[in-house]
């Protein structure tokens, strides 16, 4: 499956680089009207308070081709993952894995992450199984070290999300389905029925909810041993509710002890956590898709998980473990300062964009963005990974005139009162740009102003 996988991102970026967008670009032309119509569009959108900024670079000629407040810092959203992308490639490289190593001591098992967010409960059972294989009949405890990332699960500056908020991820050395847990409520003739999934007795589920009650709301609630799911609400409630789960590693463990148990394998002591010995035998290594793969998933989706834990790994490799925001963050910074941003000129916080404390100009990502492309050794693997306009990801359902459809690849980040998207395009003039539109502290619904974005680059593309 992993050689599919890589034979397919393989055509894929041959695919890319043999279509139209990436052949050799003719002379810019500006358009005298441009302006004339730009300002149209800001206008009829209703974007004239709007905190706004805006650059064009043609790729063959080098020059900046148009220019609107690109100086400006703005926060970016998730148009940080072209750093983060950029800056794992560098550093890590696209075969890079996350492994999961399991261990034994004749007594003890022992389970050490290195930040994989591709683990599944499918690769769980194959942990087991190879576990069970190996002829382990009786286990005292169970012990996870999660220490090659640090304990900060959640990074500066984002909002303080309820744990019912699946954008905000909890970011640990060990994972396991992105840190979630699903309850499933179903109302049935033999009255309410609470499952949960992945099945685990790790959480004490607390129903109370109530006939007379409207609405309904599910909260996890921890202690020093005991985690619990409080349901409350209206009795008659039914669906599918997904949650983050505080403390991934002992959540992931308990689990995988709850399965060796189910292949008959006596479990005497308990979950917890500790530091792998020296005096350990390895038994087994788990490896994730490479960092080629995870990457590709990632800005299609703009998937913060991936993210956060690509970020750390980074910091823990470029640095010294365990791998943190900040550590993850300065590789970033060193990156940049190759190509010639300074810290004066952007401020990183995380490797997903949640972080309100992010700034960076449409300059600045249009500086990456040109400095990407000229790097042989990763340019490929980067560009595979940015959304196609009217095609797939993010942007499968944008852009999808003529004009657009399949000629822009960029990413688009959203965030409460911030919209971005940057990228490439290929012209009618056939001309090769680089773009950055970045708009923040806005009271516009992000629908107008995502199609404000849309005819921009329609207007961009017909135009230079």
């Amino acid at each position: 499956m992993l050689k599919k996988r890589k034979l397919f991102i393989y055509f894929l970026i041959i695919g890319i680089f043999a279509s139209p967008l990436f052949l050799s670009c003719l002379p810019t032309n500006v358009y005298a009207d441009f302006e004339s119509d730009f300002n149209d569009i800001i206008v009829k959108n209703g974007l004239q308070k709007v905190n706004f900024g805006l650059e064009v670079m043609n790729i063959d000629s080098q020059t900046i081709i148009y220019s609107r407040n690109s100086e400006a810092l703005f926060m970016p959203a998730s148009n940080v993952k072209i750093l983060t992308s950029l800056t794992a490639l560098t550093v890590l490289g696209a075969d890079y894995t996350f492994n999961t190593e399991i261990f034994y001591d004749d007594t003890n098992l022992f389970i050490k992450g290195y930040g994989n967010p591709d683990l599944k409960l499918s690769d769980i059972i194959e942990l087991t199984d190879i576990i069970a294989d190996y002829g382990i009949i009786a286990i005292n405890d169970i012990v996870y070290d999660n220490s090659y990332f640090n304990e900060e699960e959640c990074g500066k500056g984002w909002v303080n999300e309820p744990r019912a908020s699946l954008v905000a991820p909890r970011v640990s050395a060990i994972s396991l389905n992105k840190n979630h847990i699903s309850i499933l409520i179903k109302q049935g003739k033999l009255g309410k029925k609470i499952s949960l999934y992945p099945k685990t007795n790790y959480f004490t589920v607390l129903d109370s909810t109530k006939a007379d009650e409207m609405g309904l709301t599910i909260n996890l609630k921890s202690t020093d041993d005991k985690n619990y799911i409080i349901i409350k609400g209206d009795s008659s409630a039914s669906g599918e509710f997904t949650r983050n789960v505080d403390n991934p590693a002992a959540y992931m463990t308990t689990i995988l002890k709850e399965m060796l148990e189910k292949k008959g394998i006596t479990i005497t002591g308990k979950v917890t956590r500790g530091i792998v010995k020296d005096s350990c035998k390895n038994i087994c290594t788990h490896s994730s898709n490479p960092l080629l793969y995870l990457i590709y998933y990632m800005n299609k989706n703009s998937d913060n998980f991936y993210a956060e834990h690509i970020l750390k790994a980074v910091g823990a490799k470029g640095g010294t473990p365990p791998g943190s925001f900040e550590k993850g963050t300065n590789e970033v910074y060193k990156l940049l300062k190759g190509i010639g941003l300074s810290k004066d000129e952007i401020r990183i916080f995380d490797g997903s964009g949640l972080s309100r404390y992010n700034l960076i100009s449409p300059h600045g990502l249009v500086k990456v963005l040109a400095s990407a492309i000229s790097e042989w050794g990763i340019r490929n693997e980067f560009i595979s990974s940015l959304p196609i306009a009217g095609v797939d990801g993010t942007l499968k359902h944008r852009l999808r005139t003529s004009e657009c459809k399949g000629n822009v690849r960029a990413k688009t980040g959203t965030m409460l009162s911030v919209s971005s998207l940057a990228g490439y395009a290929y012209t009618q003039n056939k001309n090769l740009i680089i773009f950055s539109i970045m708009m923040d502290n806005y009271v516009l619904d992000t629908p107008k102003i995502k199609q404000a974005e849309d005819k921009i680059i329609e207007l961009i593309i017909k135009n230079f």
